[in-house]
């Protein structure tokens, strides 16, 4: 029997060492996503975030496996390491939860940036239409010349006839304005699905994430006090 128990308390003591490998990968790919420190950056924050909750699965994993062994096959340093990481569950459980605020606020700047950007660049685009136009209004046949040829227009009898060419080119510009707020709003409407569908992800991770260490590491506490008593 005493066989049998001794065979047993060596299998338990595996997964521990599992658990505790398993922590060690995930800690390691959670520093390197770190470095180098951008706090200011929206992006980086969102990006580590998500590394975090890429990760949690991991350190979920290891933790359950170092928390969930037999104690009464733990050695006194077992036994204060266990309730290392039993803290360690809790203050990440915490930390994961703290940072849903954070993860809104930093979605909502990006986004923010994003469209400034995209607005940005189709102000440019329609700046240098505006300008084309002008040229148009203004210009001689040699003018309407160059600008017909950069817009493919069809010529007449190998001339190009003043009031046509600017008829046709003035035609062209407003497609391509109009062109140019379709895509916008197209790619705003796109940005702001994909930034939706990326936060809740996140969030629903970073909740889950949170609500489970905090679990294991509350019911792990808990247990050695349990055991202290008796």
């Amino acid at each position: 029997m005493s066989q049998t128990l001794k065979k047993q308390a060596q299998t338990l003591f595996q997964f521990p060492l599992v658990g505790y490998g398993l922590l060690g990968f995930a800690l390691l790919t959670i520093i390197e996503g770190l470095i180098p420190f951008r706090w200011t950056d929206p992006l980086w924050e969102l990006q580590t975030i998500g590394g975090l909750v890429e990760q949690a699965p991991l350190l979920l994993l290891g933790m359950m496996l170092v928390l969930c062994d037999d104690r009464r096959y733990r050695s006194q340093w077992r036994v204060r390491l266990t309730q290392l990481v039993s803290w360690m569950a809790l203050g990440i459980g915490v930390l994961f939860l703290l940072l849903i605020p954070l993860l809104v606020r930093d979605s909502a700047r990006l986004q923010s940036y994003l469209q400034t950007r995209l607005h940005a660049q189709a102000s440019q685009r329609m700046s240098q239409l505006e300008q084309v136009e002008t040229q148009i209004n203004q210009g001689n046949e040699q003018v309407l010349e160059q600008v017909a040829i950069r817009l493919n227009l069809e010529e007449t009898n190998h001339s190009f006839k003043s009031q046509v060419v600017q008829t046709q080119a003035l035609e062209k510009l407003d497609e391509a304005k109009i062109a140019i707020q379709d895509q916008v709003q197209e790619r705003l409407q796109q940005q702001r699905w994909d930034s939706t569908k990326k936060m809740t992800q996140r969030l629903l991770g970073a909740f889950l994430a949170g609500g489970l260490l905090i679990y294991l590491g509350i019911s792990s506490i808990c247990g050695f006090r349990f055991t202290k008593r008796n």
